[in-house]
C-alpha cells in the first residue's frame, strides 16, 4: 500500500514537472487584478479622446497603442484587441528600449523620453510618475489602491488630442 501510495504520488509529481518545463513562459503568467484595472481605464481614458483624422492613414487603420515591451499592462491590454476605439478595432503593439514606434496613436510611457522625438497627433500616456510632467497628456496616479489620472492640456494640445469634457471632469488634476 505504501509502495503504490509513493510510486503513484512519484509519478504526479514527475507529470506536474514535466508539464512545467515544457510549458512556454507566458502560459503561466497572468495579470494581476490592479493591471486589468489599469488597462480598463486607459482604454476608457482614450474613447474620450479625439485625435485628428491626419493621424490615421487609411479610414481602415487600427487605433495602434503602443507599449513598452517589458511593461507588465501590455498583457492586461491584450484582451481589448478585439474591440474598439471610435470605431478602429485596437491594435496593441510594443517597442524596446530606446526604440521609437511609429504608425501608433496611443502611447504608453514608463519614463522621460525626448519630447522632440514625439512625432504629433501621437496621445503619449505615463504610466508611471517616473515620467518628467509635461510630456505626458495623461498620467495614471496611484492614490492609495485607486487608480485615478491627471490631464494636461498643453500636451494635449501640442499633440493635437482633443479630450472631452466629460473626462476632464473625472480627472484628479487638469493642468
Amino acid at each position: 500500500m505504501i509502495r503504490r501510495w509513493f510510486f503513484g504520488t512519484f509519478a504526479l509529481s514527475a507529470v506536474i514537472i514535466t508539464l512545467a518545463a515544457g510549458a512556454p513562459a507566458w502560459a503561466s503568467v497572468q495579470p494581476s487584478r490592479q493591471l486589468e484595472y489599469e488597462a480598463a481605464i486607459l482604454v476608457n481614458i482614450l474613447r474620450f479622446a479625439t485625435l485628428p483624422a491626419s493621424a490615421f492613414t487609411s479610414p481602415g487603420q487600427p487605433f495602434s497603442i503602443c507599449v513598452p515591451l517589458d511593461a507588465p499592462i501590455g498583457l492586461a491590454l491584450a484582451p481589448y484587441e478585439s474591440k474598439t476605439i471610435s470605431e478602429r478595432s485596437i491594435e496593441i503593439r510594443r517597442y524596446g528600449v530606446g526604440e521609437m514606434p511609429s504608425s501608433c496613436h496611443a502611447l504608453l510611457l514608463e519614463e522621460t523620453v525626448q519630447t522632440e522625438t514625439l512625432p504629433p497627433h501621437y496621445f503619449p500616456i505615463a504610466m508611471t510618475s517616473e515620467v518628467e510632467p509635461g510630456l505626458a497628456c495623461v498620467q495614471l496616479v496611484r492614490v492609495g489602491r485607486q487608480v485615478r489620472f491627471s490631464v494636461d492640456l498643453g500636451v494635449a494640445q501640442r499633440h493635437d488630442v482633443s479630450l472631452s469634457s466629460r473626462l476632464l471632469n473625472l480627472a484628479l488634476h487638469v493642468r
